[in-house]
């Protein structure tokens, strides 16, 4: 079975490799076509094995190209006696933040829009095996994550810095005491969040600036982060705030996931009464 995300005849730029045109789809960015790399021929065949059902192998699978955990986790949509696990490898953006995040405020960011559940049908960023990245669905949550450290005074902002490093260093004091408790598989996991909580360390004092074309965007009137109609105006925040963070230099590798699958989303906006 062919599975297919986009009517590709619309997509896929016509010419050369150094002399195309973009398809309707990606015309918006034609301002920035000599900054583009457009990637085709790309297959998913690891979707087509492993563990779990279309949907699950689908999102699981499409940043690391890796087949499914084995697992008792999630039951598959449609044969709910049928469980699957966790993606089984780093994804591609968080491959490359390992290269490039190490100036930055972030090594990267993700970003949802009603994104809502935790489970392998709603995440496409992987650590590594077992390791789901979430993404942050609300935008005034994101905005306080990016900005708050930018704009603080300097002496607060250093008695803030200073709390947080005790709060990691009391959380390192517990790893150790720990560690030597549990079996192999649960120190495994432990030293994974101890990579995580050492990452967080390393970026306390990243460089940041607020000017140029660094500025933040209103975010206006609070919103229901989850209510059905709110999908566009979340999306539009979230896709501001990323470019935002993008000029800030605050990282340079970022993603940002619509929804999950199955959301069963209505797209009043459109004019739509039904899924």
């Amino acid at each position: 079975m062919r599975r297919r995300s986009t009517v590709k005849e619309a997509w896929q730029p016509t010419g050369t490799e150094t002399s195309f045109e973009l398809g309707e789809i990606l015309a918006p960015l034609s301002p920035y076509r000599d900054k583009l790399l457009v990637l085709d021929g790309i297959d998913m065949e690891s979707a087509h094995h492993g563990p779990g059902d279309a949907h699950q192998q689908g999102i699981g699978q499409a940043l690391t190209g890796t087949e499914l955990q084995e697992g008792t986790l999630f039951p598959y949509a449609g044969n709910p006696a049928a469980r699957v696990g966790w993606g089984a490898g780093i994804s591609v953006d968080q491959l490359l933040a390992a290269k490039l995040g190490q100036q930055t405020k972030l090594s990267s960011l993700e970003l949802g829009v009603q994104v809502q559940y935790a489970n392998v049908s709603s995440r496409i960023s992987y650590l590594g095996p077992g390791q789901p990245v979430p993404p942050e669905d609300d935008p005034r949550a994101l905005f306080e994550r990016l900005f708050t450290d930018l704009s603080a005074d300097p002496e607060a902002l250093a008695r803030r810095r200073a709390l947080r490093r005790r709060v990691l260093g009391s959380v390192l004091e517990d790893y150790g005491s720990l560690a030597s408790k549990v079996g192999g598989e649960d120190r495994q996991k432990l030293e994974h969040h101890l990579e995580a909580v050492n990452e967080i360390e390393k970026r306390l004092d990243a460089p940041g600036l607020l000017g140029g074309a660094c500025a933040p965007p209103a975010l206006g009137e609070a919103l229901d982060v989850y209510a059905n109609d709110s999908f566009p105006a979340i999306g539009k925040l979230q896709t501001d705030l990323l470019a935002t963070a993008l000029a800030c230099d605050l990282t340079r590798v970022a993603s940002i996931q619509w929804s999950a699958t199955q959301a069963g989303k209505v797209f009043t906006w459109l004019g739509q009464s039904g899924a």
